[in-house]
């Protein structure tokens, strides 16, 4: 029964979602009252899904309502910050990582003027959280949020680049979450003396379709 809540409730928000995102700033005149039970579902969802499920709606509407949703940003700050700031349980990084990827629509869409005095302390929220993530998402979309930053405020990252290119280069040289996977379960074998032979077999263009590669680190 708890299942099919949680489906039900799924379909609901996806369904919100798509809403808004075919209604664009025809949602405008929604606002109160969507923002309201949102904000409302952040708070008091008994589920940590629910308040996952709520805070992308949020998202999904301020991506559609652009700076329409300035009106409401204390509102909707003052909720998100909890979540911004959640300890690094598994919940609490599942959550944070739904408010940082909502965050960096606020920075995309209310407009440099709104979000200018915020800037500073988004990227501060984001440095002290990559510093100590785990989790490959968590990471995603703090850099994520340093995209939205840079699109609106570039200047806010400024005094942060140097550390924030170095923790990206480490992502991109970490195998964490990656795997070597072959197919049929065959292991590739390489018969060196017949490939230094000269004069023997030819190369083919056929690709050995047995295994794959997926990266190769970076010395």
């Amino acid at each position: 029964e708890m299942s099919s809540q949680s489906g039900a409730l799924t379909r609901t928000y996806y369904a919100l979602e798509s809403f808004c995102e075919n209604m664009g700033e025809k949602i405008v005149p929604y606002l109160p009252d969507l923002v309201e039970k949102l904000v409302v579902m952040i708070a008091h969802s008994p589920t940590v899904h629910g308040k996952e499920l709520a805070i992308s709606a949020l998202g999904a509407v301020s991506n559609a309502a652009e700076e329409a949703i300035v009106p409401f940003l204390g509102q909707v700050m003052e909720h998100l910050k909890v979540y911004l700031t959640a300890p690094d349980t598994e919940d609490g990084i599942r959550l944070k990582t739904q408010a940082i990827d909502t965050l960096s629509v606020f920075a995309r869409k209310i407009g440099k003027e709104t979000f200018s005095p915020m800037a500073a302390e988004c990227v501060q929220l984001g440095m002290a959280n990559l510093s100590s993530a785990d989790d490959p998402d968590l990471r995603r979309c703090i850099y994520s949020l340093f995209a939205a930053i840079s699109s609106t405020c570039p200047e806010a990252l400024y005094p942060c680049l140097d550390p924030i290119v170095k923790k990206m280069f480490e992502t991109l040289d970490s195998t964490e979450g990656m795997t070597t996977e072959y197919k049929n379960d065959s292991i590739p074998r390489f018969d060196l003396d017949d490939s230094v032979e000269e004069g023997k077999g030819e190369e083919s263009d056929d690709e050995d379709e047995s295994w794959v590669i997926t990266r190769t680190s970076r010395e």
